[in-house]
């Protein structure tokens, strides 16, 4: 089941709501992120604009890096936490 920009909106509330500073996704979600309107691509940027080692962009002003060190975010319907990183209980 696709992605879609609840699932992005929810995740990046959970990833502010811990402190976290970037937005984790696998390469598979990223895919979809890149068909989504309100994704700003890095090469977007504006001269001047600090750009993360490995960051892709941005989605709700949150930088975007790209791993295979978390679960793929699932639709809201399943309620998993796309932030939770393999092996945390």
């Amino acid at each position: 089941m696709p992605v879609i920009l609840e699932d992005i909106a929810m995740a990046v509330e959970r990833a502010r709501a811990m402190g976290d500073e970037v937005l984790l996704i696998d390469p598979e979600t990223a895919d979809e992120l890149f068909r989504m309107n309100e994704f700003i691509d890095a090469s977007e940027y504006g001269s001047g604009t600090r750009i993360r080692e490995g960051e892709i962009g941005r989605i709700f002003g949150m930088p975007v890096v790209i791993t295979r060190m978390v679960e793929r975010i699932q639709s809201s319907k399943k309620k998993i936490d796309m932030n939770r990183r393999l092996g945390d209980v």
